[in-house]
């Protein structure tokens, strides 16, 4: 997964053939610090896991089985509700995509996920040039947002994203 200001990406083949594109845009109007919150909400699961083994296996040898494994269990549940109720205002505001196609679709007519995808990467690696100014940025991400939060509701079709 390839992280961006506007958000993620990452693209992988699947089994049977299957193409998985799965893109994340966050509303442009969000401050960075909102934005890393939210990349840490959605990294907790996995993250709360491996805190969670990591507390045991420190504290096991102090504490009895029961207590040692309620700590575990509490700790990184108690992060992640704090972290819930942190984000709670703009999570739900988040654009994502997951796209599966099936083998060589991609090569003929591409996804449009795949599109915004493209279109959103050339303009974070133009911004970061320099040959893209600050608004030009932001207009090319709330068009995107725009476009996949339109997409997720069925108001946009796919066959033209992000058109000028």
């Amino acid at each position: 997964m390839t992280s961006y200001q506007w958000g993620s990406y990452s693209e992988s083949d699947e089994c049977y053939g299957l193409h998985r594109i799965h893109m994340v845009v966050y509303p442009p109007a969000t401050s960075s610090g909102d934005r890393t919150w939210l990349r840490v909400w959605r990294a907790w699961p996995i993250v709360g896991l491996l805190v969670g083994a990591a507390l045991y296996s420190l504290i096991a040898g102090q504490l009895s089985t029961a207590p040692a494994m309620t700590v575990a269990v509490v700790v990184p549940l108690a992060v992640g509700a704090g972290l819930a109720v942190r984000v709670r205002a703009i999570r739900s505001q988040v654009a994502e995509v997951l796209t599966l196609t099936p083998p060589r679709a991609r090569f003929g007519h591409p996804a449009a996920g795949l599109i915004v995808a493209e279109r959103l990467i050339d303009a974070s690696a133009r911004h970061r040039r320099g040959e893209l100014d600050d608004a030009a940025y932001r207009r090319d991400w709330q068009r995107a947002y725009d476009y996949l939060r339109g997409a997720a509701r069925g108001a946009t079709t796919p066959s033209a994203p992000m058109t000028s």
